[in-house]
């Protein structure tokens, strides 16, 4: 095919595809920005990766329009596209009113348009669109496979249905992922899980989902009531509040047959005031009855507002110590780390579990101690920790993962080293950094 008979790229288009070229395509991305040819296989490497920006308040049919006339044109490139981000243009900020809809059957079009799509990701995207007119409109009973489907959408218009009709697209997804999920607060899930239109489809592999107050832990009781309650093998979870625990429990139960490894971020609980009296209460988690259960991670939310040199007094080599102050002191330093220590002593009869993660966060307040090692060491009762972590007796690595990056791994290492000593000395500690986020820390999604 010669140069002129190639297709053409628009060029609002060109430069979208270029600025969300991965890391390891920046030579491949200065020759376009410099030649803007789109020559031999340079086009088809582009596009591995596209974004297609819809405009602030833009509704369907409009949005996805163009882009679906663009591979419905160029057939030869469009089966390279393995990557599709959809998002609102990136000046509109705030969370959902501005943000473009997406309609669910432009959508289903589009994404039948691209044979090798692996990926899909809505970001700073509504679900309203097909209120405005598609009740006319079939969709095909094809659900879309995926490697990975991220949701980070939604608005206070949103209503659950909504999610819903955009869930029933898919089939086999290897992982879900939804960092932000919003709502309108006044759904009515009782109506809205008898529907004959939940995705009769869906299996996950892979669940990841952190919730706001306004969706509750919802889309938990959305898949239990798809194929996915079979499936899942994967769980990362985080409850906004105390209040999530209880669909968080049901869901657990009804995957407890199937599920391999499990992340919990349950910070907000821990230093949850109201829930201070439940922070013992975890035996319904009951991690030891999970058969094929072989690794656990738990995040670890540390600050430094107490330290053990807050109660340090002339009267503390004293025989005659209050047994109350003493326990007051133990409930205030290691309040943050309670909760943990007593999730991961539910699972110490496993004899599945071969590992098990602690991804640290810390929280540092202006004029305290800001040394990691310093806050990590005062912070955690290790001698409690030992004596459940030796329980597990088929454990083959203990990693404590840092979200603040290598400073933290350095300066709590030689901490970890000395207070978990056997642990070290048997080659189970690990130390590394790790990214914020809900994935069960290690697991890896192929691209």
């Amino acid at each position: 095919m010669s140069q002129r008979q190639r297709p053409r790229v628009p060029p609002e288009l060109c430069d979208e595809i270029i600025g969300y070229l991965s890391a390891d395509k920046k030579t491949l991305k200065a020759c376009s920005l410099a030649s803007r040819q789109w020559l031999g296989s340079a086009r088809y490497h582009l596009f591995n990766s596209v974004a297609v920006r819809a405009p602030k308040d833009a509704n369907p049919p409009r949005n996805l329009t163009a882009f679906l006339e663009f591979v419905l044109a160029n057939t030869q490139l469009k089966r390279h596209i393995q990557c599709l981000r959809i998002s609102t243009e990136e000046q509109n900020f705030g969370y959902g009113d501005g943000w473009a809809s997406v309609c669910q059957h432009d959508l289903q079009e589009v994404l039948l348009q691209l044979p090798n799509l692996r990926k899909l990701v809505l970001s700073r995207i509504r679900f309203i669109g097909c209120r405005l007119g598609c009740e006319a409109r079939p969709l095909q009973v094809n659900p879309i496979s995926l490697k990975e489907l991220v949701f980070e959408a939604g608005s206070n218009d949103d209503e659950l249905l909504d999610i819903v009709d955009i869930l029933s697209l898919f089939g086999d997804v290897e992982m879900f992922s939804a960092p932000r999920i919003r709502l309108a607060e006044n759904w009515d899930i009782d109506n809205v899980l008898q529907t004959p239109l939940l995705p009769e489809h869906l299996r996950i592999r892979t669940l990841a989902t952190g919730f706001d107050d306004t969706s509750d832990g919802v889309l938990w009781e959305v898949f239990r009531r798809t194929p996915s309650v079979h499936t899942i093998m994967a769980l990362g979870a985080h409850c906004a509040s105390g209040m999530h625990q209880e669909r968080l429990g049901d869901f657990m139960k009804d995957i407890r047959a199937t599920l391999v490894h499990l992340y919990l971020d349950l910070t907000n609980v821990f230093h949850d005031g109201e829930t201070d009296q439940d922070l013992l209460e975890w035996d319904w988690l009951a991690l030891s009855s999970y058969p094929c259960l072989q690794s656990i991670g738990l995040e670890l939310r540390l600050t430094n507002g107490v330290l053990p040199s807050d109660f340090a007094t002339e009267d503390d080599d004293d025989d005659d110590g209050d047994d109350d102050d003493d326990d007051g002191r133990s409930y205030e330093l290691f309040r943050e780390s309670m909760g943990l220590v007593n999730i991961l002593s539910t699972a110490v009869e496993s004899k599945s579990i071969r590992h098990v993660a602690i991804k640290v966060d810390f929280v540092r307040y202006h004029g305290r101690e800001q040394d990691a090692g310093a806050i990590l060491e005062g912070r955690v009762n290790w001698e409690t920790m030992r004596e459940v972590l030796d329980g597990f007796g088929s454990l083959e690595t203990l990693t404590f993962g840092f979200i603040g990056g290598q400073g933290d791994v350095d300066a709590c290492r030689p901490v970890l080293e000395r207070v978990l000593e056997d642990f070290h000395a048997r080659g189970v500690l690990r130390l590394e950094k790790m990214s914020p986020g809900w994935l069960p820390p290690g697991l890896q999604i192929e691209e």
